[in-house]
C-alpha cells in the first residue's frame, strides 16, 4: 500500500538494510563457518562453497528481476517475501565469498 516510491530510493535503502544484516550475520556466524571449514577437506569445501555462492548470486538476480519497480512502495518491498529471500541469498553469498577466500588461501 501507499504511493509508489522512487525506484532508486527503494534500491538504496534496501541495499543498506541488506548490507547491515549481512555483516551482522557474518560476524555472528564466522566462528561456526570456520569450525566447519576445519573439519571438511578443502577440495570438497571449495566446490561446495563456490557452488553455493554462484547459486546465491543467481537467486539474487532472479529476486531483483521479479520485483516490479513501478509499483513498489518502500515499506511494502521491505515487508514482502521477495525482500526476505533477497536478503537471505545475499547473506549466503557473503558467507560463501568469505569461506572461498579463506579456503583458497
Amino acid at each position: 500500500g501507499g504511493p509508489a516510491a522512487d525506484p532508486m530510493e527503494v534500491a538504496y535503502e534496501s541495499v543498506a538494510v541488506i548490507g547491515f544484516w549481512a555483516q551482522a550475520v557474518m560476524f555472528s556466524t564466522g566462528s561456526l563457518v570456520g569450525g566447519i571449514m576445519d573439519r571438511v577437506p578443502r577440495k570438497r569445501l571449495l566446490k561446495w562453497v563456490l557452488c553455493s555462492q554462484s547459486l546465491a548470486v543467481i537467486a539474487s538476480c532472479f529476486f531483483l528481476l521479479s520485483a516490479s519497480p513501478a509499483s513498489i512502495s518502500l515499506q511494502g518491498f521491505r515487508q514482502s517475501w521477495l525482500f526476505k529471500l533477497l536478503a537471505a541469498s545475499c547473506v549466503l553469498e557473503r558467507i560463501s565469498a568469505l569461506a572461498s577466500d579463506v579456503s583458497l588461501e
